[in-house]
């Protein structure tokens, strides 16, 4: 009987706890968060402390980044601490060895330190560490160290373009400065009417999974008991683009957390879809300068719409402004009806999806003087695709002003060293990746003060200028403004008046100093005798920047001598065939570096087409200019005009040329006949329409020639 009592006293001991299941002893060090100049301090926290004696405790730190203060706190006193180096060094032991450490769990200390900058570890030396009881026995000890200073860094998305309605948008998730995770949860939020989640691709060892909780919000969860360093793209969301732009953002709950569970400080950044100007969905009207009186086209255009399977728009406008013109529209495949004064419905349907990117109407008005909006009724405008799914356009409105109430402005690209350049009007991009001696035809702009911008081509905003030109417009101003010079030199924005033509027979010519290493110089004409003599001068010390005004001269063939301002050396002879460009204004400029050999002229015509002047010699007939290789139909100049105007076109090879002009009605009222002419660029040809009445006219231009007949169509306004 004692044997059994005396076994199950035994069974009785094994149960209690710290006898038969041995509890784990642990020491560990937390993550804390801190800032720069902050006082801290450190807990060292310690579970099942049963009869400890000694404690040795060496913790590695940066003393760049934290300064060790000293200790407080203590559970007991008789701790002692010394630093050697980047070494801190926590002892402990019971010096009446009657009074050992019991304490099941909590802080056996505080370190205290004052943060510097950055982030130091708390690393503790396994090694190097120990705790032993009273008996001097060493125990069995699991360490865990921790951090202090700015733990935590930076977690975002990117910001990326759009692509086409219906293709993939992958935006990264990034994380910067990010060590010790032991766990993330993020809840995002986005646009569910622009973006429609499809998956996640995980770049990181924790495991990311991404699950969508309801319409535009995703949470995305991941783990490592490693604690992982993260840095670059951790995981791409992949979305399908419906069109427009989207916010991606973090909500509050979201966390990044150590392996211990504690959150660190991190910042969340968030990104999105951008749709930029060239990938926009858009349906437009645009925006018309008119002389009042006359017929108006107004385009409606799309841009990026995918497959489109039914229109319904409504555009509302001024009727006392504008007079729609139904038996002028050709509504195509359209439906158009005007509701009520200055309303349209227009709608359409297409089976199978049709493409509308383009001009895919033209609305007729006549235009009876003053200024109106055209507007798309948002409300109840809308595009829909082959499937009946609306399409997430926007609606881009548009305008209908007086000619006379806009200055005109052309920009051309004259720096050498600039690359490409984006041109910003009123902090609006307006011009964009400009490269080297290419230029604009003339740009309406309002009345009033204008802003212009040159910027670098990678640049997103105009927020650091190469250039900034601030000036006052008034209406019938007629303005070039030239980049010139060096960037980090001498770049400038030289703004020099304009023209939009010359009397029949004549070129209207103005000469710019735009080489910036070139001297003073003076400009010749030179005859086309062997002896090439002056016979007249076309500008006298032209300095680097200046212009001069813009004089007419016959319509000829020239060879303009470049000299120095002295007159005494010649720098280049450039041959000028003006022959065939009688009634048009050029802008003629001295471009490019002496120093490096790529000195050259260029001149530019009203529509920013740049013919670069030939170099001649003594002994060189006048050069020609190579036949274009397409027909292109330049605007007629002047226009308005009374009673005659230049027609000025491209003929790749010789053609047979008729011109026949149709009035608003559509109508044929004239047909002229001017033969056969050769090719080239620039051919232009006299209209005389002194037999017809003021009003807007639609001019065709047949060329025939032995293999097709080309037709190309202008308009044109006779003001009596």
């Amino acid at each position: 009987m004692k044997k059994i009592l005396s076994f199950l006293g035994a069974l009785l001991l094994l149960w209690q706890p710290g006898l038969a299941f041995a509890q784990e002893v642990t020491v560990s060090i937390p993550t804390v968060n801190a800032s720069a100049g902050e006082t801290v301090s450190v807990p060292v926290n310690v579970e099942n402390f049963d009869d400890v004696g000694a404690i040795t405790l060496v913790i590695d730190y940066d003393p760049t980044s934290v300064e060790f203060l000293g200790t407080a706190n203590e559970v007991t006193s008789g701790f002692n601490a010394t630093v050697n180096g980047a070494t801190l060094r926590v002892g402990w032991f019971d010096q009446t060895a009657s009074q050992p450490i019991n304490l099941e769990s909590g802080k056996l200390l505080d370190l205290s330190f004052n943060v510097i900058d950055g982030t130091s570890p708390l690393t503790i030396d396994e090694g190097a560490s120990e705790i032993a009881d009273s008996n001097a026995d060493l125990i069995d000890v699991e360490f865990t160290s921790g951090q202090l200073g700015v733990v935590g860094g930076q977690i975002s998305f990117s910001s990326v373009a759009a692509p086409a309605i219906g293709g993939t948008a992958g935006v990264t998730l990034e994380a910067e400065g990010l060590t010790g995770v032991g766990a993330i949860s993020l809840l995002v939020f986005y646009d569910n009417s622009v973006l429609e989640y499809e998956s996640l691709t995980d770049n990181s060892n924790l495991g990311l999974e991404a699950s969508e909780v309801s319409p535009g919000r995703i949470n995305i969860g991941g783990f490592s008991t490693a604690g992982e360093a993260l840095e670059g793209i951790i995981a791409t969301l992949n979305f399908s683009y419906k069109g427009g732009s989207a916010g991606i953002g973090f909500l509050d709950s979201s966390e990044i957390a150590d392996v211990s569970g504690d959150a660190l400080n991190v910042t969340f950044v968030g990104g999105g879809v951008v749709e930029s100007t060239g990938s926009a969905t858009v349906v437009a009207l645009d925006d018309l300068f008119e002389m009042p009186g006359t017929m108006v086209s107004m385009p409606l255009s799309g841009q990026n719409l995918g497959t489109v399977g039914s229109v319904s728009l409504e555009i509302q406008f001024n009727n006392a402004v504008l007079t729609y013109l139904a038996d002028e529209t050709d509504a195509g495949e359209f439906t158009i009806n005007q509701t009520g004064p200055g309303t349209l419905r227009i709608g359409g349907f297409f089976t199978g999806g049709t493409d509308l990117d383009g001009d895919f109407l033209n609305l007729a008005f006549m235009y009876n003087g003053g200024s109106t909006a055209v507007t798309f009724n948002q409300d109840v405008s809308e595009i829909a695709d082959e499937n009946a799914t609306p399409i997430n356009a926007g609606f881009v409105d548009g305008s209908v002003r007086d000619i006379a109430s806009v200055a005109l402005l052309q920009v051309i690209h004259n720096s050498p060293n600039a690359g490409e350049v984006d041109v910003y009007i009123n902090d609006t991009l307006e011009l964009d990746d400009v490269p080297f001696l290419a230029a604009t035809g003339y740009l309406p702009l309002g009345e009033g003060d204008v802003k212009i911008d040159v910027v670098g081509g990678a640049a997103t905003s105009n927020a650091d200028p190469v250039f900034t030109l601030e000036t006052e417009l008034e209406g019938g101003d007629i303005l070039v403004a030239i980049a010139n010079g060096l960037v980090g030199d001498n770049f400038d924005l030289d703004v020099i008046p304009g023209s939009l033509g010359a009397s029949d027979g004549n070129v209207d010519l103005s000469f710019v100093h735009g080489s910036p290493d070139a001297p003073v110089v003076d400009l010749y004409v030179q005859d086309e005798t062997p002896a090439h003599e002056r016979i007249l001068t076309l500008a006298d010390d032209l300095a680097f920047g200046s212009a001069t005004d813009f004089a007419e001269v016959p319509a000829a063939y020239y060879n303009v001598e470049v000299a120095t301002g002295d007159g005494n050396t010649q720098v280049e002879v450039f041959g000028a065939p003006l022959t065939d460009f009688g009634g048009m204004a050029f802008v003629v400029i001295a471009q490019g570096l002496l120093g490096d050999g790529t000195f050259q002229v260029g001149a530019y015509d009203v529509d920013g087409n740049r013919i670069q002047l030939p170099v001649v010699t003594s002994t060189e007939n006048p050069p020609t200019i190579d036949a274009p290789g397409a027909y292109v139909l330049h605007a007629n100049y002047p226009n308005p005009f009374n009673p005659t105007t230049n027609i000025s076109f491209d003929l790749p090879e010789s053609a047979d040329v008729t011109v026949t002009v149709v009035d608003i009605l559509g109508r044929e009222v004239m047909s002229v006949n001017y033969g056969t002419l050769g090719a080239g660029a620039n051919q232009v040809l006299e209209f005389d329409a002194s037999t017809l009445a003021s009003g807007l006219y639609v001019y065709r231009v047949v060329a025939t020639s032995r293999t097709a007949t080309e037709i190309m169509t202008g308009r044109m306004t006779l003001l009596k």
